[in-house]
């Protein structure tokens, strides 16, 4: 593994501190790593990401997919390897600065288009709480390949009051067992992201096939439904289609929430099925849907946990447990330490962000002419001037400030 981590970042017995004569080398090495497990390409956009394209692919174990018919540009990136996706994952552990602001060096170069923000951001959220987990199971054991229980892993990614509220809640779906009861001995392993060329693996088969390989899927553009599958096994017995589930991940950066239903049997218009039609066993799933833009959860109404429900012939085969999470702040992800970071990996720098006082950012947008009917309050019929809305609190919203409506996971279900 040493000679992997070596020719990754280019650099013998890598640690990660700062050194002014390595400093491009080590910036290098960094994205280098993060392009292995993130997914990152470098796509012949502007001559900053081809030159960067270029480094990687002299000094960094790139992988060159195809150079252009006038040999002007090439597109470069990191096909899905574990053994490579494994040193970069301890590469990772050695960073000295946090990953969010790494990452946000480069999004300015226009290398995450504006389309593709959130889900870079769920790639990220992810990974960290799957590493998050590991160190907390395997302590300083530098492998961080192992599976590891599903509940370490939720508790990871979001705080332990909300995933003990999921622990209790029943299936959205219908009849099923208490959340607990029915993951009792499930467990998750993916050190890296690879990208689906079709709907054809997003199944349970592709579910085991991503957990042999420590894979996550990052689904196709034309899939519908769904952009990432997490692969869950649900015991620790032999590894087969049979074992297998998924969290299946619908993300969305935009200001306002639209109802959403992730239903395994409805994965397209032609009605593909995550499991066997023909299979009798009773396999949940887990349906996560983030909302990662919502700044404004004031009109949001939390839905408790589901109740249980007496079983109908009207019930899906495959009990379904949704979350809608609203937001991207500390008090939604425990792996979120600094909200202004990932709000400029979603939104891109926002001097509204940066501007020291809220109660006078109504101000701000008239100073720079942003019209709307608030900025035009002046204009009433009896020609007095109108005031300017109080502050918002900031346990409400404001630029990345989001929560999780009423501090819990909303988890969806039918109420009794």
């Amino acid at each position: 593994m040493a000679v992997v981590i070596t020719k990754l970042t280019g650099i013998y017995d890598f640690t990660g501190v700062h050194n002014d004569a390595l400093r491009d080398l080590l910036d290098d090495a960094c994205l280098a790593a993060l392009s292995v497990r993130l997914l990152l390409e470098y796509l012949p956009i502007n001559e900053d990401i081809m030159h960067t394209g270029v480094r990687l692919v002299e000094s960094h174990l790139a992988v060159v997919y195809t150079i252009s018919k006038d040999r002007k540009y090439l597109t470069a990136g990191y096909p899905s390897e574990p053994v490579v996706a494994e040193a970069a994952a301890q590469v990772m552990r050695r960073f000295q600065d946090p990953v969010p602001d790494i990452l946000a060096r480069y999004t300015r170069s226009a290398m995450i288009s504006a389309g593709q923000r959130g889900e870079l951001v769920m790639r990220l959220l992810l990974i960290r709480a799957f590493d998050n987990a590991s160190k907390r199971n395997r302590g300083d054991n530098d492998q961080i390949d192992r599976p590891v229980s599903l509940f370490a892993f939720l508790e990871e990614l979001f705080n332990v009051g909300q995933v003990n509220k999921l622990r209790v809640s029943y299936p959205a779906s219908g009849y099923g067992e208490r959340f607990d009861a029915a993951f009792k001995d499930a467990h998750v392993r993916f050190t890296h992201f690879a990208r689906l060329e079709d709907n054809s693996l997003v199944t349970s088969r592709g579910a085991w096939i991503a957990m042999t390989r420590g894979i996550a899927w990052q689904c196709a553009p034309q899939q519908e439904v769904i952009d990432c599958i997490v692969p869950v096994a649900l015991n620790r017995g032999l590894l087969s289609e049979k074992t297998m589930t998924a969290i299946l991940i619908q993300v969305k950066n935009r200001k306002s929430p639209a109802p959403l239903v992730i239903d395994e049997s409805k994965l397209s218009h032609k009605g593909h099925r995550f499991f066997p039609a023909e299979t009798e066993d009773r396999r949940p799933y887990i349906a996560l849907v983030l909302e990662l833009g919502v700044r404004n959860v004031s009109n949001l109404r939390e839905k408790p946990p589901s109740v249980r429900l007496s079983e109908s012939s009207n019930a899906p085969m495959h009990p379904r447990y949704q979350l809608d999470v609203y937001g991207c702040s500390p008090r939604v992800y425990s792996v979120v330490k600094d909200k202004k970071a990932y709000t400029l990996l979603l939104d891109g720098r926002d001097i509204y962000l940066e501007h020291p006082r809220r109660s006078t950012e109504p101000w701000l947008k008239r100073v720079r002419g942003y019209w709307s009917a608030k900025t035009a309050d002046w204009t009433d019929d009896s020609g007095k001037a109108q005031g300017i809305d109080e502050d918002i609190e900031d346990d409400q919203t404001y630029l990345g400030a989001s929560q999780i409506h009423g501090e819990s996971i909303s988890v969806v279900g039918e109420e009794s």
